[in-house]
């Protein structure tokens, strides 16, 4: 898999919509939050350069991260990311929310940002409103750092506790054979389903969900950090995820 780094410095909220249908076509099976739902909770610890606690809230519009008793080097970024993170070089996927320093007073420890998850929808916009934050693994803060083999270092991690399931049904993917667009090669996970495909010269993304008789919204939904509103191209020796349980690999 070719390795891609993303740090998007992100502001303002996302609209999230659970039910109903959009132009048409059926939502997919969704499970609705209630508003005031603390979904995950993480911890920075009480030593150390970073410190405090934080909740992401489900509120009437958006999601919520809020962070408690916190303190950290000013100058420093915190970072929502898809994998597990440790202390050292950040070399990773992940949504940037600049300086918490500066979201409010520096001498204020409670601090509260809307999630702006849109980046993460599916980009052929059937259902832009309906986000399943679950993938996310740590909360993490990272300081500039003067190599080129470290642009950045982790200074703070705060892995996340989730109280609430995937929101979404996953797809049933089944490989039903290499077909002119969809060309790669498989790889299958323990229980025989297919898991990982690795991208073919002349694949398209349309091709691949036919060949594993999902649609490309199950596809997106699939590949959160590698499909986004942002980002839809593929290119060869790329790897996509088929795995539900797999989302922010």
């Amino acid at each position: 898999m070719i390795p891609r780094r993303f740090a998007w410095v992100l502001t303002g909220v996302v609209a999230i919509a659970l039910t109903g249908c959009v132009g048409g076509i059926p939502a997919p099976d969704f499970e609705y939050v209630p508003m005031g739902t603390v979904v995950a909770t993480g911890d920075f610890g009480s030593s150390g350069p970073v410190r405090g606690s934080l909740k992401l809230v489900k509120t009437a519009s958006d999601y919520q991260l809020q962070l408690i008793d916190f303190a950290g080097p000013a100058g420093d970024e915190l970072r929502i990311s898809a994998r597990e993170t440790s202390p050292g070089c950040y070399d990773s996927w992940g949504l940037g929310f600049g300086d918490p320093s500066t979201w409010t007073a520096p001498d204020i420890p409670n601090k509260i940002i809307g999630l702006h998850l849109k980046l993460l929808v599916e980009p052929d916009g059937s259902h832009p409103d309906l986000v399943d934050p679950t993938f996310f693994t740590t909360v993490v803060v990272t300081a500039p750092h003067a190599s080129d083999a470290c642009a950045l270092t982790t200074v703070g991690v705060a892995h996340l506790a989730w109280s609430i399931g995937p929101l979404r049904k996953p797809p049933h993917v089944v490989d039903s054979g290499p077909t002119a667009g969809a060309t790669g090669v498989v790889t299958n996970g323990s229980d025989g389903s297919p898991s990982r495909y690795l991208i073919a010269p002349g694949d398209t993304l349309a091709h691949i969900s036919r060949r594993f008789e999902i649609t490309l919204d199950d596809l997106y939904y699939l590949n959160p950090t590698r499909l986004t509103t942002m980002s839809t191209q593929i290119d060869a020796g790329d790897e996509l995820n088929l795995s539900a349980t797999a989302r922010g690999s």
